[in-house]
């Protein structure tokens, strides 16, 4: 009985595994089969549609030439706008930064104070050329009670200690190693 009942659950187990492994394979066949199958009607549609929409906008792109064309100048100049960036002389103003930061390097880089401590002089300049920034206000303690106050009062002096003690056993390892 026992052993009929392992196997009746066995062959159950396995009729199960079974079908489900049969419908992920029938699953996976048919996203197969549409991935591959090719879409000739919607494909055509599309291209139909997007041909057309290309004459169109060069239509409208050719009237719009042809209206510059009429009014004898660029569209950006006729409207009055700012340029923004660089513009078109953009080549030859970087070549003029760069040839500027090139000199200004060579000129720190040649500073006698800088060649004697790098970091000190950077400090330096920071320092002359920097805002001040004003130090912030200590934030206002919290109202606190008299026990709270009390048991503050006893972390620090507990601290205070534990502090002096480790002062002491610093000494104390200081005078062992020195011989």
């Amino acid at each position: 009985e026992g052993l009929s009942g392992a196997s009746a659950a066995q062959q159950a187990h396995h009729l199960r595994r079974e079908r489900k492994r049969l419908g992920f394979l029938s699953r996976l066949k048919r996203a197969q089969d549409d991935a591959l199958r090719p879409s000739g009607v919607q494909k055509r549609k599309r291209k139909g549609r997007t041909l057309r929409n290309t004459v169109e906008d060069l239509s409208s792109l050719g009237q719009s030439l042809e209206e510059i064309m009429a009014a004898g100048s660029s569209p950006g100049r006729s409207q009055g706008r700012a340029r923004k960036g660089l513009g078109a002389g953009g080549a030859k103003l970087r070549e003029k930064i760069a040839a500027r930061e090139q000199q200004r390097l060579t000129a720190v880089l040649s500073h006698p104070q800088f060649k004697a401590d790098p970091l000190a002089a950077i400090r330096n300049h920071l320092g002359a050329t920097l805002p001040v920034v004003p130090p912030k206000p200590k934030a206002p303690r919290a109202n606190v009670s008299g026990s709270k106050k009390r048991k503050m009062k006893k972390l620090r002096g507990m601290a205070e200690a534990y502090m002096e003690e480790d002062r002491h056993d610093e000494a104390y390892m200081a005078d062992v190693e020195s011989p």
